[in-house]
């Protein structure tokens, strides 16, 4: 049975210098499996040792020199123990990012890292202190990766410190020193009230100011710029002569359509249309009026928070290194009609910021105990939980929930933030346990109960390396029925071209695999890439969101996951018949290039909620008949109807997988126009 975790990471590297205190055994342990000769010379070796070379910096001496492994070739022992270094970079980043983030952390990594040499000993010695130590290794790091993911530290792993520690004070190779230091440490620095005090007091998080509001631009047009068209036959002397008679001079002519773009001085521009007016070579003059766009910035108090929707360049981020969403907000913010399954650790169904967004089995009668709609479910009125096997799938960990408010976090109600959709349907169904862990069976039973109940497009922020032909299966069937399934590539800082990260790494035409960027457009260095098998990318670091109690800030692929299963919703709504892959063509077409992916991932980009829905839009039909410049992006199915005649052209394109129809008594194709093979194109003269 394969297991999965969910992809998130949070914090800053530091501490960087400070020697790795988990892999205590690598400088003597080699693979017992394949050299056990070698470890015992060397526990022979050792067992020689006195206790008096067994203490402190003595200890660390004794091992470089009583011991013969072959370090240089030789993997470390967490390293074998997990298979590579995937397990070590995670251990480090928890050093790193939660324990040496407070100066109490700091002491305890001293303290443990003083006493590794003695315990390194003990484990050459015993046997089975070493067997537990690979066990209690193994324990340590899913509870590691919950905790970057959580910004805080499981307190389970406290536990395990605890019968670490416990098993070399206990070893009967222990020194006395060993003993007498693990105990000392064990009542001056016991590691769960050390572990609760950490958690209180939030080390882990960085700061984030509300940022700069933009403030709206009272003015309706430039102060000191003119927009003058002379009429057809003015000379060029006598246009030089009426600007140095008002006072103006020419910073651009547009010789396409005849138009001057005047300089003046400051704050006399209507003055300066007066004077025009008495020109007859004057066509027309008129301010250089501002222009805003289309979009809509909702009322939601955390809003300038969500850098990744809106990107002003708050916090040190740059400004526009987002997805848009404001402008696709002037299109569409959503559609309560379109479903979204978000399959993780559940979702807190109550929020003030999700609970009117949250899908319901409208077939299905609650607390009755009886299966209404006869899918095998009882009373699974808001969802299913998998894990525990019943019906209620409210989220024990928060990652759920955080990925829920990126997708769907109700917009403009003046509450805490906006999702992608300001409107939309989740639908939770939780596989994951509150530990962050669940099975491939829970997870395929997930997908197929999200695909016969309906869902369109489901959010997947979970993985492992292991690959099944069941969860292929499952997603292939979801597929099948016309479901998108968007999936986090993996935070190993890993080429998923080389190493497969699962189920994002499937071959499947109804995936998306999702990188994760930065604030600043740039790779987040934890995310794992793929030129062939990673398709886009998404905000992914420092992300705000809803959380089982409030809001909080995660980091991982599995933040940037929910922006684009945010985006193929809207694209949904704008496009209610369109199946799955016109709307990942939408997104995958309307990607902003971005020079960290390039050679990175398939396509290159950062995805834009704005520009996918701008090729999911239909053109619209001029009143004249006359198309062009117009380009009709794959998916889209438009029509155009004219009462008397449709010119086509110039600049007309068609692309691949479009289907446009022009009807009209007469119909001009220019020879400019150019369709695609693939595209539908249908002239209609009737």
């Amino acid at each position: 049975m394969l297991f999965f975790i969910p992809i998130g990471l949070t914090g800053n590297n530091s501490l960087a210098h400070q020697p790795n205190i988990y892999n205590f055994a690598g400088i003597i342990i080699s693979n017992h499996e394949n050299r056990k000769s070698k470890v015992a010379l060397n526990a022979q070796k050792v067992s020689q040792v006195s206790d008096s070379e067994m203490v402190g910096p003595k200890a660390r001496e004794t091992l470089k020199t009583k011991s013969n492994a072959d370090n240089s070739n030789s993997p470390g022992f967490v390293e074998r123990v997990f298979g590579g270094t995937g397990a070590v970079n995670k251990l480090r980043r928890f050093r790193d990012e939660l324990l040496g983030k407070s100066p109490e952390g700091r002491e305890y990594i001293k303290a443990v890292y003083d006493l590794i040499p003695s315990m390194a000993i003990v484990m050459i010695r015993n046997g089975d202190v070493r067997s537990r130590t690979s066990a209690n290794l193994k324990e340590i790091v899913p509870l590691v990766v919950l905790s970057l993911d959580k910004k805080a530290i499981e307190p389970g792993i406290g536990v395990v410190l605890n019968k670490l520690l416990d098993d070399y004070r206990d070893a009967k190779e222990s020194s006395d020193y060993l003993k007498n230091e693990i105990q000392r440490m064990k009542e001056e620095r016991p590691i769960i009230a050390f572990i609760s005090r950490f958690n209180a007091t939030d080390f882990g998080t960085t700061g984030q100011s509300e940022g700069e509001k933009l403030s709206p631009n009272a003015r309706k047009y430039l102060s000191d710029t003119v927009l003058v068209k002379f009429n057809s036959g003015a000379k060029t002397s006598r246009i030089n002569a009426i600007c140095s008679e008002v006072g103006m001079t020419v910073e651009k002519h547009f010789k396409r359509i005849g138009l001057y773009k005047m300089r003046v001085p400051e704050n006399i521009v209507l003055e300066t249309i007066e004077k025009l007016s008495k020109y007859d070579e004057i066509q027309y003059a008129e301010p250089d009026y501002v222009l805003k766009i289309l979009d809509k910035t909702p009322n939601d108090p955390a809003f300038n928070r969500l850098w990744g929707l809106h990107n002003t360049g708050q916090d040190g981020g740059t400004a526009d290194a987002d997805i848009d969403a404001p402008e696709a907000w002037g299109i569409t913010t959503g559609n309560m009609e379109i479903v979204v399954c978000v399959i993780d650790t559940g979702v807190n169904y109550d929020h003030e910021d999700l609970s009117s967004n949250m899908w319901v089995n409208k077939h299905e009668i609650p607390d009755n105990n009886v299966d209404d709609d006869g899918n095998g479910y009882i009373d699974d009125y808001l969802g299913w939980d998998f894990y525990n096997g019943d019906n209620d799938p409210m989220d024990d960990h928060d990652h759920g929930t955080h990925c829920s408010g990126t997708i769907g976090g109700i917009g403009n109600n003046a509450v805490g933030v906006a999702g992608v959709n300001w409107t939309v349907k989740i639908m939770p169904l939780k596989f994951l346990s509150s530990c962050g862990s669940g099975a491939t069976s829970d997870a395929v039973e997930a997908i197929l109960y999200s695909t016969m109940m309906g869902a369109m497009i489901a959010s997947n922020s979970w993985g492992g390396a292991d690959f099944s032909q069941a969860l292929y299966d499952a997603i292939e069937d979801f597929g099948n029925e016309g479901g998108l399934f968007i999936a986090a590539a993996g935070n190993d800082s890993a080429d998923n071209d080389e190493t497969p990260h699962y189920p994002s790494s499937y071959d499947l035409p109804n995936i998306i695999s999702v990188a994760a960027t930065d604030r600043n457009d740039a790779l987040a260095d934890f995310s794992n890439y793929g030129l062939e098998s990673v398709d886009v990318a998404a905000p992914g670091v420092e992300i705000y969101s809803t959380v089982i109690s409030g809001y909080d800030t995660f980091s991982g692929t599995s933040m940037a996951t929910p922006h684009v299963a945010g985006v193929a919703a809207l694209v949904k709504a704008k496009n209610p018949s369109w199946e799955y892959a016109a709307i990942k063509v939408a997104i995958e077409q309307g990607v902003e290039t971005k020079a960290s992916l390039i050679g990175k991932i398939a396509t290159a980009g950062r995805i834009n909620a704005y520009q996918a829905l701008l090729r999911s839009a239909c053109p619209d039909c001029p009143p004249d008949g006359v198309i062009t410049n117009v380009t009709y992006f794959p998916g889209t199915i438009c029509s155009c109807n004219n009462a008397t005649s449709i010119t086509i052209g110039p600049g007309v394109t068609i692309k691949n997988g479009a289907t446009v129809t022009f009807k009209a008594p007469r119909v001009i194709i220019n020879n400019y126009f150019h369709a695609e093979s693939g595209a539908l194109v249908r002239i209609m003269q009737e």
